[in-house]
């Protein structure tokens, strides 16, 4: 169980036009070279000492809020919940202090089912967390992660992770929608980010004209991945088309300025990309107290 005495909880809003987009901090969690492929463990440490990181990266974890004058609060993902140590599953802590009770939110748009995002969902008891919300999945997530067959041709290191995502998704099951593609609220699109999960999925949120692309799991590594998309984490299920997805991504995104929000991003979590030869470099978008 979490520590409470030392609450990790924390929260920031940003104004996207009529919008309040608001990172909320889960935590935080240290990781080895074990848990990333497809980059030289040396040159991974170099990219972490230029970034003036710890040679061994640390996986920052935010979720986000959405509050409009449209739409009930909307939560785009749930946290790890309480079963990962201390430094996990403040998302409840970071929403209180953000000022909206667990019973407001009225819709969940999940990004994809890995624990790091759904394990939030219940509680120790297997009740839901956010009792009045609607759950929304891509189909693929759902084929993926409720179905024996998604089980049988999981990576390896995905296996022990099956039962506790299908423990999450239980209670809302009666209250689930699939999707694809396309507008999932007002002023909300949803947008498939395929390879990493089979319906790991992105969300565009646009007012007024204004937008922020919330990427997900775009990118794990902050330090690493833009200057080396090639580089994954062990969990990708399929890594030649994360990678694929992670470099189109960045292309179009630094091609278009386009202000982006991701789940590992160092909180606050949302940055521009630029282009730096055939690498890339994130610029932390700049944060002013207007709200």
């Amino acid at each position: 169980m979490i520590n409470k005495d030392e609450d990790l909880g924390a929260y920031l809003n940003w104004k996207i036009g009529n919008k309040t987009l608001t990172t909320l901090s889960d935590g935080y969690n240290p990781i080895d070279y074990d848990t990333v492929h497809s980059i030289p463990k040396e040159v991974g440490i170099y990219l972490q000492r230029e970034a003036h990181r710890t040679d061994n990266p640390i996986f920052t974890h935010n979720m986000f809020l959405i509050r409009g004058d449209d739409h009930p609060p909307i939560l785009i993902d749930a946290g790890m919940g309480g079963s990962a140590g201390p430094t996990l599953g403040w998302l409840t802590s970071s929403l209180a202090k953000a000022g909206v009770k667990k019973e407001e939110i009225g819709l969940i748009l999940m990004t994809h089912l890995h624990p790091d995002h759904c394990g939030g969902l219940v509680d120790e008891n297997g009740e839901a967390v956010f009792p009045n919300a609607t759950l929304v999945v891509h189909e693929d997530e759902i084929d993926f992660w409720l179905t024996l067959e998604g089980e049988q041709r999981s990576p390896e290191s995905l296996k022990p992770f099956f039962e506790m995502v299908r423990a999450s998704v239980k209670p809302y099951l009666e209250r689930l929608v699939k999707i694809t593609s396309g507008e999932v609220a007002p002023g909300i699109t949803a947008v498939p980010l395929v390879g990493h999960t089979p319906g790991h999925t992105g969300y565009v949120v646009e007012s007024e004209g204004v937008e922020v692309f919330i990427w997900a799991d775009i990118v794990h590594l902050p330090a690493i991945q833009p200057a080396w998309p090639s580089a994954g984490v062990i969990h990708d299920v399929d890594p030649d088309l994360a990678a694929a997805t992670r470099k189109k991504v960045f292309v179009e995104v630094a091609d278009r300025k386009q202000l982006v929000a991701g789940n590992h991003l160092e909180f606050p979590g949302l940055a521009y990309l630029e282009r730096k030869g055939e690498a890339f470099k994130l610029v932390p978008q700049l944060w002013i107290s207007k709200l």
